[in-house]
């Protein structure tokens, strides 16, 4: 796993959310279980049944993959590269910090790692 300094970045900004234990069992299971399926040639649609439907997207509704400031907010430098990062585990809808978490990530393939690029608060998109 790689953790940019983004991430690092949005996590202490988000002190103050409530639900750490249901935080790191999401992590944790992005990087065991999700990652073992990819590693073994499972491909996303069958790693990412680890999560429950509410806890993982693939990608991002229509509205943010249409707004260009909004797919800023999920680009991360990695590797000397600009990616943007769709994917993410999730709690909570409230625009709150202490109710609300997005864990943006991408698979590096050719590293076999997990790069997680934000850890806090729901990015906007407007």
């Amino acid at each position: 796993m790689v953790i940019l300094s983004n991430a690092y970045d949005s996590a202490r900004e988000s002190a103050a959310f409530e639900y750490r234990e249901t935080a790191f069992k999401l992590i944790l299971k992005l990087v065991t279980l999700y990652w073992e399926t990819l590693v073994s040639g499972g491909g996303d649609a069958k790693a990412r049944t680890v999560f429950g439907k509410e806890e993982y997207s693939v990608q991002e509704s229509e509205t943010v993959e249409k707004n260009q400031r909004a797919r800023r907010l999920r680009t991360f430098t990695y590797k000397g590269e600009q990616v943007e990062m769709t994917r993410h585990l999730k709690h909570g809808v409230k625009d709150t910090v202490a109710d609300t978490l997005r864990l943006h990530f991408h698979w590096d393939a050719q590293s076999k790692k997990i790069v997680i690029g934000h850890c806090g608060k729901h990015l906007d998109f407007s």
